[in-house]
């Protein structure tokens, strides 16, 4: 029984994990395709520029949650 809830306990936490590796990937490209909505509009930023904007949204989204 007590081998039974450790199996359970763990496969709870990898949905869990998964639906939050789910949730930081929908802000992440959300955000990214906002960013290149944007930027078409107005080119203010060159592709250097949206470039290092992406791999920040990125970096903070992963040290975030």
């Amino acid at each position: 029984m007590i081998n039974d809830e450790k199996i359970n306990e763990k496969e709870f936490q990898f949905v869990d994990q998964s639906n939050l590796d789910r949730e930081k990937l929908n802000r992440i490209v959300k955000t990214i395709i906002t960013l290149e909505n944007d930027n078409v509009k107005t080119r203010d930023l060159n592709d250097d520029e949206m470039k290092k904007k992406i791999e920040k949204i990125i970096e903070e989204e992963i040290k975030c949650c």
